[in-house]
């Protein structure tokens, strides 16, 4: 099903399949600089859910985060960053998730993984690899 926000406003969320896979698992991408409404938590965890649901919630994904164009202004959406570690806390979408792949990591995401990582799971912080 498509996002319904991205329907009217393409480009509003940026959670997308990659061809490629690594070791047979699904990598999806995600660029919060292309994304017009990065601010929209409530928004995005929808987008994510429904990509995932049309992939058929894959056993195990990877999501490939890329922080190119991360400025303050992301670093600064903290109900962005809840709302994504709820999720990830879910049964159905992220106790499948294998790995989160950093690309292009900055200053800016390094300080808001600082600020994250008493809210995570040691499970979850050991998911988070730069590359």
């Amino acid at each position: 099903m498509p996002c319904a926000i991205c329907v009217l406003h393409p480009g509003a969320h940026s959670f997308v399949q990659l061809e490629a896979k690594v070791d047979h698992i699904p990598v999806y991408y995600t660029c919060p600089a292309q994304a017009s409404e990065y601010w929209d938590g409530t928004g995005i965890v929808s987008h994510m859910r429904n990509v995932l649901a049309d992939h058929g919630f894959p056993p195990q994904w990877i999501w490939k985060f890329d922080a190119q164009g991360f400025t303050v202004l992301h670093a600064l959406e903290f109900g962005v960053a809840m709302d994504l570690l709820a999720l990830f806390r879910s049964e159905d979408v992220g106790q499948r998730l294998h790995s989160v792949i950093i690309v292009n990591g900055n200053g800016y995401l390094r300080a808001m993984l600082t600020l994250l990582q008493p809210l995570m799971s040691s499970a979850l912080w050991d998911k988070i690899h730069f590359e």
